[in-house]
């Protein structure tokens, strides 16, 4: 149950890093592409993690119904 939450919470930390990250490597001068590119990346990193945490959060739930009801 906690993993899920962390797993959670620390790739809406990665979402919003990386995001930060994209909107000043656009107003910054002299930066290549590859900034950008690793932003992306870590955006989609985030938002696995955030799919994953949600995941893990609804299995334990139904598991855990299941074992009640039993």
């Amino acid at each position: 149950m906690k993993f899920s939450a962390i797993l959670y919470l620390c790739g809406c930390l990665v979402v919003f890093f990386s995001v930060v990250a994209l909107v000043m490597t656009f107003f910054s001068e002299g930066t290549d592409g590859m900034m950008i590119i690793i932003s992306i990346f870590g955006i989609t990193n985030g938002l696995i993690s955030i799919g994953v945490g949600e995941i893990l959060h609804r299995i334990n739930n139904n598991e855990r119904g299941k074992s009640l009801n039993d």
